[in-house]
């Protein structure tokens, strides 16, 4: 399972834990008050973000 999560997307990245697995799901809650998560979440808006599960 992985554990991690990262977007590219131009010169920016970020990376976030995706904490345990919830019955065999990686899930993960991009809230608006966190700025990793906000940035995360613009990032996967566009298709041109790469994204990784590590």
């Amino acid at each position: 399972m992985p554990r991690l999560i990262e977007a590219w997307l131009g010169d920016e990245t970020v990376r976030l834990d995706l904490g345990p697995a919830i019955e065999g799901a990686a899930v993960l809650a991009l809230d608006p008050a966190v700025p990793d998560a906000a940035l995360m979440g613009r990032m996967l808006r566009d298709p041109a973000c790469a994204v990784f599960l590590l």
